[in-house]
């Protein structure tokens, strides 16, 4: 998911002027958009011992400029499950949580910050 913002002079000026408050908002935002997803993931794992569930998270990361919402595992099996083994069926979860939370995930995101947008106007 990317955004690009295209605006009047005297948003952009004020974009610039409160760069630290819309770093931490839209990382604010960027993580409720990857909740949604997190959630349906969670929901849709398969579940033995319940680790592969409980460990379902979302990471705001910044590089440079940009930031970015990874929801996954660091658990070691879960690439198996997500898209099986020549030995095993696929059981996904995570891919088909990103499918149906997708447009709620960018809704809240666009909420959040158009409520820090507002907020200046």
């Amino acid at each position: 998911m990317s955004a690009e913002l295209y605006g009047d002079k005297k948003l952009n000026t004020d974009l610039l002027k409160h760069r630290n408050a819309v770093k931490r908002r839209t990382g604010v935002a960027l993580r409720a958009g990857g909740m949604l997803i997190r959630n349906a993931a969670q929901t849709k794992a398969p579940v033995l011992t319940g680790n592969l569930k409980r460990s379902i998270n979302v990471e705001v990361i910044e590089t440079g400029a940009v930031q970015l919402a990874i929801i996954g595992t660091e658990v070691s099996y879960a690439p198996y499950l997500e898209y099986g083994t020549s030995k095993m069926s696929a059981r996904p979860y995570l891919r088909p949580a990103f499918d149906e939370q997708q447009d709620a995930a960018i809704a809240e995101v666009e909420s959040v910050l158009d409520q820090l947008v507002k907020k200046w106007r």
